[in-house]
């Protein structure tokens, strides 16, 4: 069930009339962040790298979330019952560019269901460009998060920034959250230029949506190896049209050792939704790297296997 908790508004103002006011300065220098905002099953804030607009215009910012333990939030497809989060940017002032990078999830097993989220403590980086470095930037983003345990609580919150331009001959000075964040963008997919590709060593074969008793399941093949095990099968998660949703899934080896076939869970929301002939995104995390492509969906490759076999099935 979902509990609803709106209203909480987080505000940080970043003028530079007040910059000495609005920072804490910390043994590993100074930081930008605003108050943090919550219940008692996570806490949030936004924080930023720079204290002012470097002069290039590029600036990170995160969203900075610890969650209570055994307490999870949720990726951009979330599973099959998960709640996805939402980001609307309401108001953008010199603002070129505002893009939500979200790291590769891992998934939780939760009460009702597996998850795909996030746990513990987390960073989710926010690339801001803007049009020109020496006028203050202006945003006011509205967030909606789902935690869940055993219940699932629905919160909204409403961060306001205003980040001033660097003064003449000075620099943008980094904040102690500037490491943090460029960790968490290292858990960011490197997004492939081709469809199909991931990484050096991965592409995607097929992808197709099948009948599954009384439901479907998606599989996916790839081929390629890792430097690890043999017998290592790299974590995968996908996404697609928000109205259809994906369960995690089983994963094995084929016997050649050459493919890697993936079976997710499908819920389509009436008779008529379908995956054929549409874009899917395809996350994969190996110990080379975490690589994002893109895949079309189609009928099914002849000799496709038609279900997963319980010996050579392998949990990820």
């Amino acid at each position: 069930m979902f509990t609803n908790r709106t209203g909480m508004v987080a505000f940080l103002v970043l003028a530079l009339a007040a910059l000495a006011s609005t920072s804490v300065v910390s043994e590993s220098g100074e930081t930008l962040r605003s108050e943090w905002v919550g219940n008692d099953y996570v806490d949030m804030r936004l924080v930023s790298s720079y204290t002012t607009l470097p002069r290039d215009g590029d600036i990170d910012l995160a969203l900075e979330i610890k969650l209570k333990e055994g307490w999870v939030t949720y990726w951009v497809m979330p599973g099959i019952s998960g709640f996805p989060p939402k980001i609307t940017a309401q108001e953008l002032e010199n603002v070129d560019q505002f893009e939500v990078m979200w790291p590769a999830p891992q998934r939780h097993t939760l009460t009702y269901s597996d998850a795909v989220g996030y746990s513990g403590h987390v960073f989710v980086p926010i690339d801001v460009s803007v049009k020109d470095a020496a006028v203050a930037a202006h945003m006011s983003v509205d967030w909606q998060i789902a935690v869940c345990e055993d219940i699932c609580v629905l919160l909204e919150e409403e961060f306001v920034l205003a980040i001033p331009p660097t003064p003449e001959g000075a620099s943008a000075s980094a904040t102690a959250d500037l490491p943090t964040i460029r960790q968490a963008r290292g858990r960011v997919p490197t997004k492939s230029e081709e469809r199909g590709i991931l990484g050096e060593n991965f592409e995607v074969q097929s992808a197709t949506v099948l009948p599954d008793g009384q439901g479907h399941r998606l599989d996916v093949v790839i081929t390629g190896r890792t430097k690890g095990k043999r017998t290592d099968v790299p974590e995968m998660y996908v996404s697609g049209p928000m109205a259809i949703r994906f369960g995690t899934p089983n994963a094995y080896r084929a016997s050649s050792n050459a493919e890697v076939h993936y079976s997710f869970p499908v819920y389509l929301p009436d008779s008529r939704a379908t995956l054929g002939g549409k874009d899917l995104s395809v996350v994969l995390v190996t110990d080379e790297g975490i690589f994002e492509t893109t895949t079309l969906v189609g009928a099914p490759p002849q000799g496709l296997p038609q279900s997963m076999s319980p010996q050579t099935a392998v949990a990820q």
